[in-house]
């Protein structure tokens, strides 16, 4: 498999689990632990958004706090979805990568 299918594959399989954040409503209060989990710059602008926005918005992060806070890791949630040595690939992809 080229990096390329295999980065495909695994964003595919990273957004499948995103997409499982649509059966929670967050409460104020994960919402504001989320907030507080960032620089203070960017609470300001999240603070803004508000809660509403930022969850309608499909904001990634949020989405993963929400569901790690529920006890759903992504982590486990690809070592089901990959193979072995896909998932131990995406830990070393995630691990040199930065965005």
């Amino acid at each position: 498999m080229s990096q390329l299918e295999f980065v495909e594959r695994v964003t595919t399989q990273a957004l499948a689990y995103l997409q499982q954040a649509r059966a929670y409503k967050p409460t104020p209060e994960e919402y504001i632990k989320w907030v507080d989990s960032h620089p203070s710059a960017i609470r300001v602008l999240l603070l803004r958004r508000g809660m509403a926005a930022c969850w309608a918005g499909g904001s990634p992060s949020f989405q993963d706090f929400i569901l790690t806070q529920r006890g759903h890791s992504v982590h486990d949630y690809m070592a089901h979805q990959l193979s072995e040595t896909d998932y131990l690939r995406w830990v070393n992809f995630m691990d040199d990568t930065t965005f």
